[in-house]
């Protein structure tokens, strides 16, 4: 009899599958092994999962360095969610049979209305019989991720209004995790934006890399800037380094142009 099971992030694995074909499948069972390796102690290095994975040692390194953000964001998840579960718990604990507690009382009303499950709407809105359209399942995911991060998410069908109106260069995952950076932030105090208003006054500015062109010796050469380290990494995983001085001077004389994709650190 076997006793010991897998727990994987099988929504990402869902993803790679359904969206990137043959290679898509072969980056989700890279992911599994990867993983398993991890969960095991067994590693290894880059050169080696190139190896294994058929493929080079540059994209090897991208996709590990998605992975790690993948993981991260799983583990996060759980975290936060049993964080929520004990404090819920522990509140319970601490309520008398006959409260009193007028303040104590309003606050549960709120925390209810704010917490009820919404009706799917946005699945009725904007799908008809004639069209399958995964769209709203990214987002259903997207959504679900940033309420384990927050209670307060705010109305979903809103929520779904604002993204796909404005925000569509930003992924799901990334929109995602850069909300739950935002719940966690110390510097806010505990003033959190539901979804609607995180992503309508550009509070995601804050945790996340703009992707930028540069114009050098004739090339063009594209990557997301990371302020905080000055550095910018291409797709290709190359590391350029620009100071914040100069970054402003290339910008002013329109060798730095800067797109609206945006994607985590």
């Amino acid at each position: 009899m076997r006793l010991n099971y897998k727990t994987y992030p099988t929504d990402y694995i869902q993803q790679l599958k359904m969206k990137r074909g043959v290679r898509g499948r072969k980056k989700a069972r890279a992911f599994m092994e990867y993983w398993d390796d991890m969960e095991h102690g067994d590693h290894n290095s880059i050169r080696f999962y190139a190896t294994s994975w058929e493929i080079s040692s540059s994209t090897a390194h991208s996709w590990i360095n998605e992975f790690d953000k993948e993981i991260d964001l799983f583990l996060a998840h759980w975290s936060i969610k049993n964080r929520q579960h004990y404090n819920y718990a522990q509140s319970q604990a601490e309520q008398q049979p006959n409260e009193t507690n007028t303040h104590k009382t309003q606050y549960l009303g709120e925390l209810k209305e704010g917490t009820e499950h919404q009706p799917n709407k946005v699945f009725n809105i904007y799908n008809n019989k004639d069209q399958v359209n995964f769209f709203d399942k990214d987002f259903e995911d997207m959504y679900l991720r940033c309420r384990f991060s927050c209670k307060f998410t705010g109305n979903k069908e809103l929520a779904y209004q604002e993204y796909i109106k404005n925000h569509l260069h930003i992924s799901y995952n990334d929109m995602a995790y850069a909300y739950m950076l935002h719940a966690n932030d110390p510097r806010i105090n505990g003033k959190t934006y539901n979804l609607t208003n995180f992503m309508k006054q550009q509070a995601y500015l804050n945790y996340l890399n703009p992707q930028i062109k540069i114009k050098k010796d004739g090339k063009l050469i594209v990557g997301y800037y990371d302020q905080e380290k000055s550095t910018v990494i291409t797709d290709d995983n190359i590391k350029y380094t620009i100071s914040k001085e100069r970054f402003t001077k290339m910008l002013a004389l329109g060798e730095i142009i800067i797109t609206k994709k945006m994607r985590v650190a």
